[in-house]
């Protein structure tokens, strides 16, 4: 299945938000706060082994295109926010928003942290190399400047419980708009936000 989700705003090239219903321990009293999305990066798989057909797409790196595809698990996008209004608060639950920018058959939905930095980068094209912005590609952090972990690692080996990180997975639910919400309990690790391992986006 294939997704394309809107950047929501060209001048942040904010993709997404994760919308917090988030206890104040101290007040005891619930709310939510919205999180902007800082950066983002569209990145494939496509091309590794045992894929054929068009040339391989995992050195490159879309962090400025207007929008993000999803495809099975050849495509993804990476997104990192602002987390300053939520520090020191119990995180009850974290529900991340995209929006599509046309109807898709999207039916199942992967997130993980991601237990190592990235760049956006400045690719601006789809399907192109980042040597000038260096950013992030399946095979490595920082194109040509910086592997997820260790030499010849990829992204699979920091996301997904690979690397410590923490995931979920679940089937796609349709709000009014095009709004597809993706949302993943964290009761089960009580840490500051800040200090939820592999919390780099």
């Amino acid at each position: 299945m294939i997704a394309t989700i809107y950047k929501e705003d060209a001048m942040r090239h904010i993709a997404a938000m994760l919308l917090f219903p988030a206890f104040i321990c101290a007040a005891l009293t619930a709310g939510e706060t919205r999180l902007q999305c800082t950066r983002d990066v569209w990145i494939s798989s496509y091309g590794t082994v045992g894929m054929g057909g068009s040339p391989p797409e995992t050195d490159c790196s879309m962090g400025k295109t207007p929008t993000i595809k999803l495809k099975t698990i050849q495509e993804a996008g990476l997104f990192d926010f602002d987390t300053a209004p939520v520090r020191g608060r119990k995180i009850d639950k974290a529900v991340l928003m995209l929006h599509e920018a046309e109807p898709t058959q999207l039916r199942w939905m992967g997130v993980s942290t991601v237990s190592s930095n990235w760049e956006e980068g400045s690719g601006a094209g789809s399907y192109v190399k980042d040597a000038a912005g260096g950013g992030a590609t399946f095979n490595e952090a920082s194109y040509q400047r910086r592997a997820w972990s260790y030499p010849g690692s990829r992204l699979t080996d920091v996301t997904m419980s690979a690397g410590n990180t923490i995931e979920w997975h679940g089937e796609c639910r349709r709000l009014p708009g095009g709004w597809l919400p993706a949302s993943g309990q964290t009761a089960a690790f009580p840490v500051p936000l800040d200090g939820i391992p592999g919390a780099h986006g």
